[in-house]
């Protein structure tokens, strides 16, 4: 009886060569929401950075859009977190501004969480990305870490873990910075809907999961604190 061989691989087109059918690469964990391109890779969905024509460079800092800004209070135990589509990079920095500082010894932690499938909001830790000052000086206040993205949507997260004496001020969102990434079905004027913000989280370290129940920051809430990253 002949023996004919595994059946031939899957060969990728190209701009000028034609592909040929068999076998497919298998997808490696963590690539379910990707889709098999005719060159033979796995590709994310979100194909937004492919094709703007934006670079992306070294030293480069990632933040939502920003129309306008402006200052808020950063109270013990609250946590914000905003979406954002990031690209496949590595990051060194997250950070935020300080625009009046807190009482000796306060901190604010910075992180990020990777977003739920299921629905618009964060799901679980990416990255605890540890404290920062936020006592003594105003400016930007930056954590050094070394993270891998894979692109997609994120969000970035502010947890005011220790206050002592006043509390301090930190850059904020303006209420038409952020295009909607939610209905507000109570809304009737699709006003802007920028983030989650949650109380009472304790401190020491960030949750393995954003907490439930967050509130939807809107137009008429405190607004979100501007966390940022820079490319490595």
């Amino acid at each position: 009886m002949p023996f004919f061989g595994p059946p031939p691989q899957f060969v990728g087109a190209t701009s000028s060569v034609a592909g040929s059918s068999g076998l497919v690469t298998r997808p490696s964990a963590g690539d379910q929401e990707k889709f098999l391109r005719g060159n033979a890779t796995w590709q994310s969905q979100y194909p937004y950075f492919l094709i703007h024509p934006q670079v992306f460079e070294s030293g480069d800092y990632l933040l939502a859009p920003s129309f306008t800004t402006d200052t808020s209070p950063a109270n013990v135990g609250f946590m914000t977190a905003y979406p954002i589509f990031l690209p496949t990079t590595t990051v060194d920095r997250i950070g935020i501004e300080v625009t009046s500082a807190g009482g000796a010894g306060s901190l604010g932690r910075l992180g990020i969480y990777n977003s739920s499938s299921s629905g618009n909001y964060p799901d679980t830790l990416l990255l605890d990305a540890g404290t920062v000052a936020v006592s003594g000086s105003t400016g930007k206040k930056e954590a050094t870490i070394n993270q891998l993205i894979t692109q997609g949507i994120y969000w970035l997260a502010h947890l005011s873990d220790t206050v002592s004496g006043s509390a301090p001020t930190l850059r904020r969102f303006g209420i038409t910075s952020i295009p909607n990434f939610r209905k507000n079905q109570n809304d009737s004027n699709l006003r802007t809907n920028q983030g989650y913000r949650a109380g009472s989280v304790a401190s020491g370290g960030l949750p393995s999961s954003f907490p439930s129940g967050a509130t939807l920051i809107t137009v008429e809430n405190l607004g979100i604190h501007i966390v940022y990253l820079r490319i490595a």
